[in-house]
C-alpha cells in the first residue's frame, strides 16, 4: 500500500470521504446560508418600510391636520387681507401730496426759518430798547453789543434741522418692509400646496440592474446547484476511475514479472533462508563467509523478517515490491507452479551471494591498499589522543575504545589487537579474517606482496 498505486487507492477513497463527510456538509450549510441571508434581507426591508412609517407618521398627521383645517385657514387669510386692504388704501392713496392740499401747511423748514426769523427781530427790538434807555455815547454801544448776536438764531436752525430728521415717524427701509408684507398677503389669497421632486438614484454596480431580492436568490441557488451537479459529475468520474485502479496494480505485477524473470539483478536485494543455507554450507567447507554483512553491505540489502523499515525499502519502496510480489505469484499460477517461482528464486539468491562475494573481495583489496597507503605516509604518524590515553592511561581503557583499522567499528571483547610493539592495530573479528590474518601497518611490503598474502585465495571462490 505504500507503493503509487497503493498511495493513489488511498487518496481516492480519502477523496471520497471528504466528499461524503465536509464536502456535504459545506454543501448543506450553503444552502443553509443562502435561505438565511433570504430572510434577512427580508427582514431587514420589513424593517426599514416599518421604520420609515414611524418616523413619517408626526409629518403626515400634521398634513392631515392642515388639510382638515383648510377652510378656517383660508377664512383667515382673508381676514388678514381685508384687513391689510385699509391700510394698504390709506399708504397708496395720494390725498394731502396735491398743491391745494398742501395749501397752508407748512413744512418742516418753514417752520425752522420762521422761528429764526422771529429770534432776529427779537434781537433788533432789544438793541433799539437798550440804545433808548442808555443815552451815554459810546457806553450805550459798549453796553448793548450783546444785543447785536443774531447768530444764535442760525445755530438754532441747524440743530431744529437735524432733530426734525432723526425723529421722523417713519422708518428708512419702510418701503421695503411694506412691499415683503405686501407679497406675503397676497400670497394667502393662493391655496397651500406644495409639490416635491424626488429622485431615485439606482447604483448598478452595487444592487444590480432593477433585480429584486428574490430574483438573486433564485440566482444564487441555481448557481450552486450547477456547481453541485458539476462536482457530482467530476466525482463520479473519480469513482469509475477508482474502479480501475486495480488494472494499475495488475500492469505493475505484470512488469514486475517481466522483470524478475527477465533481469536477475531486478530487486535482487533480500537475504533469504537460503541465503543463510548457502553461508553455512561455506562454513562447514572452510571458506570465506558473509554472515555477519558488514555496515555498509547491510544498507543495500533487506532482511524480510526484520519488522523494521531499512534503508533499502526506504529508497526502493519495497512495501510497493513485496505487493506485487505477492498478488503476481497469487494471480498467474500456469506459469508459477509455486509461488515466488523457487527454482529462479534459487539462482537470484546464488547470483546475490557470488555478486557480494566479489564485492567483499575488492572492498577488502581496496581497504588493505588505503591502510598500508596510511601507515607508510610519515614515518612518526601523529596518534589520536584516544590512542594515546588509551595506550599511556590503562584505567581509563574500559571507557576509551578504540575502532577498527578497517570498518571502523567499536573495539569489543573479541576484538584483535596487533601484538606488534608500537603498533597495536585493532581489528575485528571479520575484518582479521578478511586481512588473511596479517596486519597490513607492520607487516613488511615483502611479505604483503608474496604470493601467500595474494587475493587468489581459495576463499574468494565463488559459491556453487
Amino acid at each position: 500500500m505504500l507503493g503509487k498505486e497503493g498511495r493513489l487507492f488511498v487518496l481516492g477513497y480519502a477523496l471520497a470521504a471528504i466528499y461524503e463527510g465536509p464536502v456535504a456538509n459545506l454543501r448543506h450549510n450553503l444552502n443553509e446560508v443562502i435561505a438565511s441571508l433570504g430572510c434577512t434581507v427580508e427582514l431587514q426591508i420589513n424593517s426599514t418600510r416599518t421604520a420609515w412609517r414611524v418616523s413619517t407618521a408626526p409629518l403626515r398627521a400634521v398634513l392631515k391636520d392642515l388639510l382638515s383645517s383648510k377652510e378656517s385657514l383660508k377664512a383667515e387669510t382673508q381676514n388678514i387681507t381685508n384687513s391689510f386692504e385699509e391700510l394698504d388704501a390709506q399708504v397708496n392713496s395720494e390725498s394731502g401730496f396735491s398743491p391745494k392740499d398742501a395749501e397752508g401747511s407748512e413744512t418742516a423748514p418753514d417752520v425752522v426759518n420762521g422761528a429764526m426769523f422771529s429770534c432776529r427781530r427779537w434781537f433788533d427790538q432789544k438793541h433799539g430798547v437798550c440804545m433808548q434807555r442808555i443815552w451815554v455815547p459810546l457806553l450805550n454801544h459798549l453796553l448793548c453789543l450783546p444785543m447785536k448776536f443774531k447768530f444764535f438764531c442760525s445755530i438754532a436752525k441747524a440743530v431744529m434741522e437735524v432733530w426734525c430728521r432723526s425723529r421722523i415717524p417713519v422708518e428708512g427701509n419702510f418701503g421695503q418692509t411694506y412691499d415683503s408684507l405686501n407679497q406675503s398677503i397676497h400670497g394667502l389669497e393662493g391655496e397651500f400646496s406644495a409639490t416635491i421632486n424626488l429622485k431615485e438614484e439606482r447604483r448598478a454596480g452595487v444592487l444590480g440592474l432593477n433585480t429584486s431580492w428574490k430574483h438573486v436568490s433564485t440566482e444564487v441557488r441555481d448557481y450552486v446547484r450547477r456547481q453541485e451537479a458539476q462536482l457530482e459529475r467530476t466525482l463520479g468520474l473519480l469513482h469509475a476511475l477508482l474502479s480501475c485502479t486495480f488494472l494499475l496494480v495488475l500492469h505493475a505485477c505484470f512488469s514486475y514479472m517481466d522483470s524478475y524473470n527477465g533481469d536477475i539483478r531486478f530487486d535482487n536485494i533480500y537475504i533469504s533462508t537460503y541465503f543463510c543455507q548457502i553461508d553455512e554450507r561455506r562454513k562447514k567447507l572452510g571458506k570465506q563467509t558473509l554472515l555477519p554483512l558488514r555496515k555498509a553491505e547491510k544498507k543495500t540489502v533487506i532482511f524480510p523478517w526484520d519488522p523494521t523499515i531499512q534503508a533499502a525499502e526506504m529508497r526502493n519502496v519495497a512495501f510497493g515490491y513485496r505487493l506485487r510480489r505477492v498478488i503476481a505469484a497469487f494471480y498467474f499460477p500456469k506459469v508459477c507452479p509455486q509461488p515466488l517461482h523457487p527454482q529462479r528464486e534459487k539462482k537470484r539468491i546464488l547470483f546475490l551471494y557470488n555478486d557480494l562475494l566479489r564485492k567483499r573481495a575488492a572492498f577488502t583489496q581496496l581497504r588493505r591498499a588505503t591502510i598500508v597507503r596510511r601507515a607508510r605516509q610519515q614515518r612518526a604518524p601523529r596518534r589520536h589522543l584516544v590512542d594515546i590515553l588509551h595506550r599511556r592511561c590503562p584505567l581509563l581503557r574500559p571507557w576509551l575504545r578504540r575502532r577498527c583499522v578497517v570498518c571502523q567499528a567499536p573495539e569489543t571483547p573479541e576484538s584483535y589487537l596487533c601484538p606488534t610493539p608500537n603498533c597495536e592495530a585493532v581489528y575485528c573479528h571479520s575484518c582479521w579474517n578478511d586481512m588473511r590474518q596479517r596486519c597490513p601497518v607492520c607487516t613488511p611490503r615483502e611479505e604483503l606482496s608474496s604470493s601467500a598474502y595474494s587475493d587468489s585465495n581459495d576463499d574468494a571462490t565463488y559459491a556453487e
